[in-house]
């Protein structure tokens, strides 16, 4: 068998579908790529306990998360969102501990890591840089990795003061000033994580939510 690696280029008329927020506005699960990822209140530890029940390493961590993301101005559903994504729910190698005994070549003293964003870990090998990357951050528990990838997160994108980008929409198209910083190449990115979020929204019945829907001139 010949594999082709190839990329699929959208057209124009695709991503101006995408781009324009009130082809999502009214939309019952796509308006939540305009939820805010700042913190929100309403949301508990035990909304997140339920939710990560049968999610792997994940799961009893609910008060990591709440406590982390109260802490860097984070919105509870999105970060679980985001870590059950990257982790297969709770499933993958980096998630459930890697040990690392070289970083970068130089050999360092032989340690556990965790990674629950998949932070760093690029394509090409994702397990080995992304296990190192952790140890370079010392994300030796999955506390740390919880805390130190939300921290991450809110930092580089959500409350970074240059970028605020503090919506999926602006994650993904930073209509700031477009064609920078955009946390993913698939157009259709911020519209498919919202459906998540709204899942996880569904079952913490007192959040109280607040969404930011940009008005394009």
């Amino acid at each position: 068998n010949v594999i082709t690696n190839y990329t699929l280029n959208p057209s124009e008329i695709d991503i101006s579908e995408f781009v324009n927020p009130k082809n999502f506005e009214n939309h019952d699960y796509a308006v939540y790529q305009f939820l805010t990822l700042k913190y929100i209140e309403g949301i508990t530890a035990e909304d997140l306990d339920i939710i990560l029940i049968g999610k792997g390493i994940l799961e009893g961590q609910g008060k990591i998360f709440l406590d982390a993301c109260k802490e860097y101005n984070i919105n509870p559903a999105y970060i679980l969102a985001h870590a059950m994504l990257e982790t297969g729910n709770g499933t993958s190698e980096l998630s459930k501990g890697v040990t690392v005994n070289e970083v970068g070549g130089t050999q360092v003293e032989e340690k556990i890591t965790y990674n629950m964003f998949g932070i760093g870990a690029l394509s090409d090998n994702a397990v080995k840089l992304g296990s190192e990357r952790a140890y370079k951050e010392k994300w030796f528990t999955v506390k740390d990795a919880i805390e130190g990838g939300i921290k991450y997160i809110s930092t580089q994108y959500i409350n970074n003061e240059l970028y605020a980008q503090n919506t999926l929409y602006k994650m993904r198209w930073n209509p700031q000033n477009p064609a920078t910083h955009q946390y993913a190449s698939d157009i259709g990115w911020a519209y498919k994580q919202s459906y998540k979020i709204k899942d996880i929204l569904d079952k913490c019945v007192n959040a109280q939510l607040v969404f930011e829907i940009p008005q394009y001139k």
